[in-house]
């Protein structure tokens, strides 16, 4: 096995580009890496471009769905803000001065704080509503309510004391709420603020949904780019992304996705919505590292292959160059392994000149055998010339055409085909036609004494058949059959039929005496066996022998006599 190894890489080196090992490489190249770097190519292209495609429509619904939830959340906010605050009772409380709450105390509890808890209980996002009063400095709140001072200390509350500021929206990480803060006005006036608590929690849920947090999150961002909420509380110490407040914002950067939407219930805030595709990059890397496995088994299949394939090859050269008894030394003819081969080869057919020159002389004497049989044989040329001979004859002394020359004409065209071996297949059109030249002959022989019968398929005509197969069977109906008939009328029916998809019968039939079933069998043995007899039904075992020759063994010549006379049919493949 290594001796052989090293002879082909022997060969491989010595021949180089020319080499059979490097014509199988081309080749294999072309018909299996090629294709396969093409097709590979598509499906990992289309493969990528459905991961991508269904990472936008992920990114796009989870953006869709928080967006629907921020725009109905701020919507309600901002729709309950305006019913209370046209509501005389909210009026009359925030216009009320300390001195007289006590008074109202009963009609702000009835009126504004049962209204509030059924705001908070019926809302999807609502947790808590509150309503500060400036000139009473009291809060009023689901939550409790009491005189500034004595209030406890929430993040909304401390903002606007900082601040000053009444229109806000901020969030606390100790209190997990957002606060969304409006400014109460009476004839211009501001007059308090109305605050409403929205939970982390319902947030979070509401936003998120379904989606896994660690790879999804939501931010609510300022006009000025403060980011006054997040899902994740690493993304406070974010650096908003440039273009953020842009239409359509889509970016990709440090291996996350940024996509964001103004929100159209607070013209003030944008929501940011932060995909970690590490699991999309996963996929990708996978893809990609699987495209470049297959390109490289495309790359390196034809190379296997062409080694399997050569040093198969190489092994029969190597045991041929053993046989030849030759030393592996380069020769200026040899191109490559064969040329090696034929060149070595006849060097051996010179060294054996002797060999050559009696097979040549051989040959010799063969010629000249071929030559004395030939011209023992009586020539075709001579027995054509002999029958144009007769008929020009009879033209003469009988002054123009006439039967001897019809029959002489026919004759010549019969002989003609029977001595053609050029031509031994024909179609069953060129075949009838020579049955009917012969028939016309025995026309003239019997003075039409006879009635002829023609049933030819236009399907069958062009299907291919052994030359002169109905003539034989044609001549066994005239002298066999109606030499039997005394006053009777001789009937001849000559057929061409299909059988089947495949197969097809010619058929000869005449209105003769019954063949003795003694007889019959006789035939039909000799048929069996392809005997050739020495005098009767030469003809017919003649037909069944060639067309067995010619088709195989299935088909051949089948005969069947009743008192209505005799039929021969013959079975061959439509092709």
């Amino acid at each position: 096995m290594k001796n052989s190894l090293k002879e082909a890489f022997s060969l491989i080196n010595k021949y180089s580009k020319k080499s059979i090992f490097y014509e199988y490489l081309k080749k294999l190249t072309l018909l299996i890496s090629l294709p396969l770097l093409v097709i590979i190519s598509i499906i990992f292209y289309y493969n990528q471009l459905v991961i991508n495609s269904e990472m936008q429509y992920a990114i796009s619904k989870s953006l869709d769905s928080a967006y629907i939830f921020s725009n109905s959340m701020f919507d309600e906010i901002s729709t309950n803000y305006l019913i209370y605050t046209e509501q005389n009772s909210v009026k009359l409380f925030l216009n009320t001065e300390r001195e007289n709450f006590i008074a109202y105390s009963s009609l702000f509890s009835e009126n504004i704080l049962d209204r509030m808890s059924s705001t908070v209980q019926t809302s999807n996002y609502i947790n808590a509503i509150s309503i500060y009063s400036f000139s009473g400095k009291y809060i009023m709140s689901t939550n409790g309510g009491n005189y500034i001072e004595a209030f406890y200390k929430t993040y909304w509350l401390e903002h606007y004391e900082k601040t000053g500021q009444t229109d806000f929206i901020i969030a606390s990480d100790k209190e997990k709420n957002l606060y969304v803060a409006f400014g109460c006005y009476c004839d211009n006036t501001l007059t308090g603020m109305m605050v409403f608590d929205v939970p982390y929690s319902k947030l979070t849920t509401m936003l998120l949904g379904n989606t896994v947090s660690d790879r999804n999150n939501f931010c609510f961002i300022q006009n000025d780019g403060k980011i006054i909420y997040a899902t994740s509380p690493d993304l406070y110490e974010m650096e908003v992304p440039q273009g953020v407040f842009d239409k359509d914002f889509n970016l990709k950067k440090d291996g996350k996705l940024f996509s964001a939407k103004k929100i159209e219930a607070n013209s003030n805030i944008t929501l940011l919505y932060i995909n970690d595709s590490e699991e999309t990059n996963d996929m990708l890397k996978h893809t990609n590292l699987l495209f470049i496995i297959c390109v490289i088994i495309a790359v390196l299949s034809p190379l296997f292959i062409a080694l399997y394939v050569s040093f198969k090859f190489y092994k029969s050269v190597t045991e041929i160059i053993s046989v030849l008894n030759v030393s592996n030394s380069e020769s200026a003819d040899e191109v490559n392994e064969f040329t090696f081969i034929s060149s070595h080869i006849a060097d051996l057919i010179d060294k054996h000149s002797s060999v050559e020159a009696e097979l040549v002389q051989k040959a010799s004497m063969f010629k000249q055998a071929q030559s004395v049989a030939l011209q023992t044989q009586l020539s075709p040329h001579f027995l054509f010339n002999t029958l144009n001979l007769i008929g020009l004859t009879s033209r003469v002394m009988f002054k123009g055409a006439n039967k001897i020359d019809t029959i002489v004409s026919l004759l010549g065209e019969l002989l003609t085909a029977a001595l053609d071996t050029r031509n031994y297949i024909l179609t069953v059109e060129e075949e009838i036609d020579y049955a009917k030249k012969y028939i016309e002959i025995q026309q003239i022989r019997y003075k039409n004494n006879f009635e002829i019968n023609w049933d030819i398929d236009e399907d069958v005509l062009q299907v291919k058949t052994v030359k002169l197969i109905l003539q034989p069977l044609i001549e066994n109906s005239f002298f066999h059959g109606f030499s039997t008939l005394d006053d009777q009328k001789g009937v001849l029916s000559i057929s061409a039929k299909s059988e089947n998809d495949n197969d097809m019968y010619l058929c000869v039939s005449d209105n003769g005496e019954k063949i003795p079933n003694e007889k019959l069998e006789e035939i039909r043995e000799q048929l069996k066996i392809n005997d050739m007899p020495h005098k009767e039904h030469i003809g017919l075992c003649n037909v069944n022998t060639r067309i067995k020759l010619v088709f195989g063994e299935k088909y051949g010549v089948k005969i069947y006599s009743d008192d209505k006379g005799t039929s021969v049919y013959i079975h061959i493949p439509k092709f």
